[in-house]
């Protein structure tokens, strides 16, 4: 039971960090394209 919550906590932790990472270079996208 504990293991299952281990591999629940990872998988949420790479989902928001994947979303986070994704987010983050959009803005730096949309920063550069009004910067440019």
């Amino acid at each position: 039971m504990a293991r299952r919550k281990a591999i629940w906590i990872e998988i949420t932790t790479i989902i928001l960090f994947e979303a986070f990472f994704v987010s983050s270079q959009k803005l730096i996208f949309l920063v550069n394209l009004n910067f440019s």
